[in-house]
């Protein structure tokens, strides 16, 4: 017995020897790419052409005239493709030829940099000539798997369809288009395209982390979501610009909205900030919302938000149920428009408690919630001032709470979280403040995002 399981440890080791080698000859395999002014690679496209799973390429300052396509190259999760600048002024080009960056059917990449922002310029979402870019002219994800955008800048991409011409879609992306595929993170990128209808979408497929983003200025919605479940949209800084400064004949009828989520389910949406904007004709700074033939719209949990004006109310439910609504703040300054109304869809078992609300039309009595039938109100809500500071840089601390504000200290512990704010700082295990920023000795005093115009969110 003791010589048979001797000759298993030595079995045993020797597999273990086998497997360490096989990860060191795998990862020693990996090779670094140089992209720039006198590098073995003088474009983008050159290096892509030769990548192999656990190679990086790196990108040096300079302008890069490109319209860069990346097709059925897999890295794995022990040894991703990484595409990331490696010094600041890294500039991507499209030319108006296209798409800037687009992926089709990858898994495990890694594109951008937590130190250096990369940006791309004059993406062209209506290629007509080729159906893959009709959509989406900064970057294209397609199909692809476990694959992350970081650190990103894309403000001059143009789709929008009266610019595009006579049989271009109605709604088109200007800056990232997320389709099918899983897993996916959007983060840390600014997305500021005016000369579009949406500046970041989703559309089908599984489990999507949106995180940190800056969203402005799309025509219709800065941020749409539709047929993507289970997916985390947190910290980002959404909001509407004034329709005075859209371009010369741009439409300005209802329809837009700031934030739109619709055929989805088990969605989190925490500590962002959807401002409609008080200037805007947007109708609401957030839509949930479904087709009368779908019923998969449920279980939501949505907390520790503000949102913030809208025309008609500032959070518009249709067909949505059995999501909770905790520590959220919803303010709207316009005359006759709800903090939160149902549509006459099919919606029930909403919950609402611990939130705040301040709107101008509470005739239902209900702490601002319109149509009321389809929802639990909780004891702990509040009509209230919140009492922001409304004034200085933006989002903070404009939509930080003043220390004599009625959020401090009055929301839920949200079981199972266990993180920071939207300005990252660390959320208390109990009786965290109500809203997107804690009214914390450690909230930074500078700005941790750029002041920006109000943002809006499409999830559909």
């Amino acid at each position: 017995m003791i010589k048979n399981m001797n000759k298993k440890i030595v079995m045993f080791k020797v597999l273990i020897s086998i497997s360490v080698i096989f990860t060191f000859l795998s990862k020693g395999n990996a090779s670094i790419l140089e992209v720039g002014t006198g590098k073995k690679y003088p474009t983008i496209q050159s290096a892509i052409d030769v990548v192999t799973a656990g190679d990086t390429i790196n990108i040096y300052s300079g302008l890069y005239k490109e319209n860069i396509v990346v097709k059925d190259i897999l890295g794995t999760q022990g040894n991703p493709i990484t595409l990331k600048p490696v010094e600041n002024g890294v500039i991507v080009d499209a030319d108006l030829k296209g798409t800037g960056i687009y992926l089709d059917r990858v898994e495990w990449w890694v594109i951008g940099s937590e130190k250096y922002s990369m940006e791309i310029r004059n993406g062209y979402g209506g290629n007509t000539l080729d159906p893959d870019y009709t959509k989406g002219g900064g970057i294209v994800l397609r199909g692809c798997k476990y694959t992350t955008v970081n650190n990103v800048t894309i403000s001059t991409t143009v789709t929008y369809y009266g610019i595009l011409g006579p049989g271009q879609s109605d709604q088109t992306v200007g800056d990232i288009l997320v389709r099918y595929g899983h897993h996916n993170t959007i983060k840390n990128c600014k997305l500021t395209s005016k000369w579009s209808d949406v500046n970041l979408e989703a559309g089908g497929g599984g489990p999507l982390t949106i995180r940190g983003n800056i969203l402005s200025n799309g025509i219709r919605y800065p941020l749409k979501v539709s047929g993507v479940s289970s997916s985390i949209i947190e910290k980002n800084y959404i909001s509407a610009i004034d329709h005075s400064t859209f371009p010369p004949g741009v439409a300005t009828e209802d329809g837009i909205l700031t934030g739109y989520i619709r055929e989805s389910a088990h969605h989190t949406i925490r500590y962002n900030i959807f401002d409609a904007g008080i200037g805007t004709n947007r109708e609401e700074a957030l839509t949930l919302f479904d087709d009368a033939n779908y019923t998969g719209s449920e279980a939501h949990m949505i907390y520790n938000n503000v949102f913030i004006n809208g025309k008609h109310s500032t959070v518009s439910l249709g067909n949505i149920q059995d999501s909770e609504f905790f520590n959220n703040i919803f303010i709207n300054k316009k005359e006759n428009s709800y903090c939160v109304k149902f549509g006459n869809r099919n919606a029930y078992g909403n919950v609402f408690d611990y939130n705040i609300y301040d709107c101008q039309n509470n005739e239902d009595d209900s702490n601002g919630i319109g149509l009321n039938n389809y929802r639990t109100l909780g004891a702990k809500n509040k009509s209230a001032d919140p009492k922001l500071f409304e004034s200085g840089a933006l989002p903070i601390p404009y939509f930080q709470p003043q220390p004599e504000s009625p959020a401090i200290g009055a929301g839920l512990a949200i079981s199972g979280f266990e993180g920071t704010d939207f300005a990252g700082v660390n959320v208390p295990s109990q009786a965290p403040d109500i809203g997107p920023l804690q009214a914390s000795p450690e909230a930074p005093v500078q700005d941790t995002i750029p002041p920006q115009p109000p943002i809006l969110l499409a999830i559909e």
